[in-house]
């Protein structure tokens, strides 16, 4: 199968604007920990974290189900994003007072409620521009998302600058994501209208009714996904104090966007799986193309995820200051779960194209059963280590739960011949670290390490030349089951 538009261009523009949000991520998150203090920040920490987590509740994961039907039929672009939004709205205002009555309960002052009204209108926001540009994705048009995103970050880092200059207090950072949030948002409906499809509004019941129907189990398991995180948080604010929040939030803020980022490295096949699961006749291709993206995302994540771990202290130092020491721990443990989460979401977009989104929802809440058995004990233990720990399990369980559960949809997939490659090279090149750290510059050493890595992952053929060419020709995997 030849995808429609050339996927290693749209790569590109995805990955640029990931990148775009990681650097203003770890910009923002430095500047934002600096001006508040580790207690200060558990607050704040602690406001984001919950509108993060109801985020889900508002998108009801109509992203998704708009990528898969517009990819194949893009016709009803202008009914089907209008519907959306329309839901967006009105979930947005059922997660302002479910955001009301939790930190009511958890963080009860005049500021909080403030802060958490503000911060779920930035959320809302957020979600409703990221609905409108799913048509961009749909249409394989990539571009535009790092426009807008370019966009919006830079204004961001520029309020949160006035906003410090000013010393204000710390609900006019949320003020500030939800003023970049309605510009991106109005950029991309200008261009919606412009390029693709003016939104045709009205309550249409019966796409309503098709859009819950289809994209509840996605909200579900999306907001299952995010309750990971929360649940640590949850119990950090319960059993230790807002800076032991604040030491595990901090590292999460800067390793979410890594978390996405390797995922971008494929995200221009996402309208490509739309097509093959609608097809019941593409089950090999469709194998072909998981098999050789586990491959490349276990080779491309699992030596960042040693250079985060090794590097934890410095990291956290440069980035969020010496009153953040203690969230070294949690920093290191967190950086590992760059993998599971990656490996989810590929699993979650196929599952979710072959229309086996409801599975997910039983996968996600056994994931969360593994955080909430043993999170309890991990973070009255270990604090915020603890709660690093317990999010970094659930994610790898994640992972086996969905792999698995694919499995029985499409066939025997391989799980150990395609792991145990990137494991042993990224064994060796950590082994090489251990013995040199004491001994050798970082960077030297840093060098040296990829240098070995690659080196183990080419001749264990954990990738290979032909994995390569497949990106540089643009084919999609399985192309010869076509």
């Amino acid at each position: 199968m030849i995808i429609s538009a050339p996927f290693f261009r749209n790569s590109v523009f995805v990955l640029v604007a990931r990148l775009t949000e990681l650097l203003a991520g770890i910009l923002a998150v430095g500047w934002v920990t600096r001006y508040l203090g580790a207690e200060r920040f558990g607050e704040y920490s602690f406001v984001w974290a919950t509108a993060t987590a109801l985020a889900p509740l508002v998108a009801l994961g109509c992203g998704r189900i708009l990528i898969r039907d517009l990819a194949v039929d893009a016709a009803r672009t202008g009914t089907l994003v209008a519907s959306a939004l329309l839901l967006n709205g009105a979930l947005a205002l059922l997660a302002l007072g479910v955001m009301w009555g939790i930190v009511g309960i958890m963080l009860p002052s005049p500021l909080a409620l403030l802060a958490a009204t503000l911060a779920i209108a930035a959320q809302s926001l957020l979600v409703m521009q990221q609905t409108v540009s799913a048509v961009f994705i749909a249409r394989e048009r990539m571009i535009y998302d790092p426009l807008i995103v370019i966009v919006t970050r830079v204004l961001l880092l520029a309020l949160l600058l006035a906003i410090m200059a000013a010393h204000l207090s710390y609900p006019f950072l949320f003020l500030a994501n939800g003023v970049a949030g309605l510009i991106g948002l109005a950029l991309a409906s200008g261009i919606l209208m412009r390029r693709f499809a003016r939104p045709v509004w009205g309550v249409r019941r019966a796409e309503l009714a098709y859009l819950a129907a289809q994209s509840a189990p996605v909200a579900g398991y999306n907001f299952l996904g995010q309750s990971f995180a929360f649940a640590g948080v949850l119990l950090l604010t319960q059993f230790q104090t807002l800076e032991q929040v604040s030491f595990f939030q901090a590292p999460q803020r800067v390793i979410a966007p890594l978390m996405i980022l390797p995922m971008s490295l494929l995200f221009a096949f996402t309208p490509a799986i739309a097509r093959l699961g609608a097809d019941a006749g593409q089950g090999a291709a469709l194998r072909a193309f998981y098999a050789l993206a586990l491959r490349l995302i276990l080779v491309v994540v699992l030596p960042v995820c040693l250079l985060m771990s090794w590097l934890a202290p410095q990291l956290v130092r440069g980035l969020f200051g010496a009153d953040f020491a203690g969230a070294a721990r949690s920093f290191g443990i967190l950086g590992w779960s760059i993998a599971g989460f990656a490996l989810s979401a590929l699993l979650n977009t196929i599952l979710t194209s072959l229309k086996k989104q409801n599975g997910l929802i039983i996968t996600h809440l056994a994931a969360l059963g593994v955080n909430l058995a043993i999170g309890p004990w991990l973070v009255m233990r270990y604090g915020s280590a603890g709660a690093s720990a317990a999010f970094l399990v659930s994610f790898t369980c994640l992972f086996l739960f969905n792999h698995y559960y694919l499995a029985a949809q499409i066939g025997s997939l391989p799980l150990w011949s395609a792991v145990w490659r990137p494991c042993l090279a990224t064994l060796g090149a950590g082994g090489l670290w251990w013995l040199g750290a004491d001994r050798v510059a970082p960077i030297a050493l840093i060098i040296v390490a990829g240098l070995v890595y690659a080196g183990l992952a080419l001749a264990l053929r954990a990738v290979s030349v032909d994995d390569i060419n497949q990106l540089v020709n643009r084919r999609a995997p399985g192309s010869a089951c076509s």
